[in-house]
């Protein structure tokens, strides 16, 4: 079984749960948890706790830019606004600097930056010293 998850600990429990019953029955399953964007010590503790570490396989696939239109990208985070002013997660601006990057690295460096907002010009700056 192949699960596509955001990481968070309700998630792992619920696997947990599934894995565990499963066993119970004695119905063997490969279990592969693919968490977006990527994996956290929270969600493996987690399994952990639960005791079906072993059982899972869990990695980590950054599904960062999905193209919507031929010319339009959307980076799909859940609650960013949330995330980065609420709670000042600085993560989603590392997020946005690999995608940004690795869209370089496939089309060529950009010739013109623009950066609106202090979060914007430290991905910029971060882009601009790897480049």
């Amino acid at each position: 079984m192949v699960f596509f998850l955001r990481p968070n600990v309700k998630n792992m429990r619920r696997i947990a749960s599934m894995v565990l019953s499963n066993q119970s029955r004695n119905i063997r399953k490969e279990y592969f948890v693919v968490l977006s964007p990527k994996k956290t010590f929270l969600c493996m503790d987690e399994l952990e706790a639960m005791k079906v570490s072993s059982s899972v396989k869990v990695q980590s696939f950054n599904f960062d830019l999905i193209p919507l239109e031929q010319d339009i990208l959307s980076m799909e985070l859940e609650r960013p606004f949330h995330e980065h002013f609420v709670r000042s997660n600085q993560s989603l601006v590392h997020l946005v600097t690999e995608s940004v990057l690795r869209l370089q690295n496939a089309l060529g460096t950009f010739e013109h930056h623009f950066a609106k907002g202090n979060s914007s010009v430290v991905s910029i700056s971060v882009n601009a010293a790897n480049t």
